[in-house]
């Protein structure tokens, strides 16, 4: 009986200047697909934290259940690839765990071409012996533990790059092309022969993709227009907009739903009931948080530092920070490298409201008008959609009256007010839209939800499971109803229903 989603681990060799990214891109488009799907992902770059331990990783690989092998010329000359190939064979049923993909590169089908590879290994024993020679035994900690692994490697890659040349495991074009439908087909087959051994059914399928968004693809009508009149702006390359309310929560919640339908989330459902592919647009997306301070130059120095910091880089300097600006931001960071101009990234930002009455109008102003200055961005860079996420605090309150305090009135309309195109200096925002944080759902629209998601054996099976997730109210706390949604999702392929 399994009780969680099964984890799909990932080994693969990085991209280097050979490949030009070929490795790493269909990674990346795997795992889009397999957390779509709602699949646990485990990828080093994803995984490894600093300092964590990277044989520790690569044993958990060796241990996984599900694995994933991206096998091209350079992972066959890797140790830290054939380590985890290793460390796979070694536990229990290798080719009923392994799940390969065999680039152009990996050159397996000749046997000249793999006794090549037992060449390789033993030139590389043989180069490190060399080195080794004349120094002292006290010189040689870990040295003799990579003679032992080449020497494991050489014995080894011999049968299973025999066992891999006879598995039908398609070409890399074909199985990206499906969206790696024949691969997740054969993970799934697994997970349906052991629920049939566990003695258990599975009365009900997903249908359409989830993943990890499931609270964003329950339908809210007027939210999901608001989302398709924004994202149709093609011709605007930077959008701004504020989310609003007092549950930081429900804040994020609707910057994911945004960046779902981003991600074609939920024009890819429809799509997908029509037969048809789902939309590959890529999209990045960040929440950058940023400590206070009493000094407004520090408060926009800390600011745009995390936000550069957010997207793996630095600010430039050899430029003051108050010129820099968003086209800055695009040059110096590694994740601009693959997108292009039809591509997205979308950055909310959290700021206290308690702020906003001191320095947050100042700190919008410059970043609208001065940081992300559109003549400045590139011709081919992607598409921006910034959100300020701002939270109604109850101490926020503390210098209004009772009432005020209770109904935070007040306070809010300032804001929204400011938001809507002024403040003192009387200067205009230039925001696209007002969000209200994404929080309740209709009975209706979960049932509705719940029918275009799932498969049920039968209707009375579907009516009897909506009733006891929902229970008999009419309006839900997403808290409320979300965990038990996941839970019942974790089930459809894990544990007897």
């Amino acid at each position: 009986r399994m009780s969680h989603t099964p984890e799909i681990f990932l080994s693969y060799a990085w991209d280097d200047a050979q490949s030009g990214g070929a490795r790493e891109a269909i990674v990346d488009a795997l795992c889009d697909v397999l957390r779509a799907k709602g699949y646990v992902v485990n990828r080093d770059k994803d995984k490894l934290r600093y300092k964590d331990n990277i044989k520790t990783f690569m044993q958990q690989i060796g241990r996984g259940r599900f694995v994933v092998t991206v096998i091209s010329d350079k992972y066959l000359k890797s140790q830290y690839c054939m380590y985890e190939l290793l460390e796979l064979k070694r536990n229990l049923n290798f080719s009923e765990r392994i799940f390969p993909i065999v680039l152009p590169d990996a050159a397996i089908y000749d046997p000249v071409d793999r006794a090549g590879y037992i060449q390789f290994w033993e030139q590389r024993k043989a180069e490190l012996n060399e080195r080794m020679q004349g120094l002292g035994q006290e010189h040689l900690q870990g040295l003799r533990d990579d003679i032992d692994l080449f020497d494991d490697i050489r014995d080894e890659i011999a049968t299973i790059t025999d066992l891999l040349r006879n598995l039908n495991t398609l070409s890399p074009q074909t199985l990206q092309a499906n969206r790696f439908r024949e691969l997740i087909d054969a993970i799934e087959g697994q997970l349906d022969e052991e629920a049939a051994e566990a003695g258990y059914t599975r009365g009900f399928r997903l249908r359409v993709p989830v993943g990890n968004y499931l609270e964003y693809t329950v339908d809210r009508v007027p939210q999901t227009t608001g989302f398709d009149r924004t994202i149709g702006q093609e011709q605007n390359r930077l959008h701004f907009f504020c989310i609003h309310g007092d549950k930081p929560h429900a804040h994020l919640g609707m910057f994911n739903r945004f960046v779902y339908e981003l991600k074609g989330g939920y024009a890819a459902i429809n799509q997908a009931l029509a037969g048809a592919d789902e939309r590959n647009l890529r999209v990045a997306d960040k929440v950058v948080t940023f400590s206070s301070s009493d000094d407004f130059e520090t408060y926009r120095k800390r600011f745009i530092t995390r936000l550069f910091n957010e997207f793996g880089c630095e600010p430039d300097a050899h430029v003051p920070l108050e010129e820099q600006h968003l086209s800055h931001l695009i040059q110096k960071s590694r994740d601009f490298r693959r997108l292009g101009k039809d591509d997205k990234v979308a950055v909310m930002f959290q700021i206290e409201s308690i702020k906003w009455k001191t320095f947050s109008p100042n700190l919008v102003d410059y970043f609208i008008n001065v940081f992300c200055e559109e003549g400045r961005l590139p011709a081919d860079s992607p598409s921006f959609y910034f959100f300020v996420s701002v939270i109604y605090l109850e101490k926020d309150c503390r210098f209004t009256s009772f009432l005020q305090r209770l109904t935070k009135s007040n306070w809010k309309s300032k804001i929204i007010d400011m938001l809507e195109g002024g403040n003192p200096r009387g200067k205009n925002y230039r925001w696209a839209t007002l969000l209200d944080e994404l929080n309740l759902f209709e009975r209706a629209e979960v049932e509705e939800w719940f029918g275009r998601c799932i498969d049920a054996e039968s209707s009375a099976l579907a009516d009897q499971k909506i009733q006891e997730l929902l229970g008999p109210n009419d309006t839900y706390e997403m808290d409320t109803v979300i965990p038990r949604l996941r839970d019942f999702l974790n089930q459809l392929k894990q544990s007897e229903l």
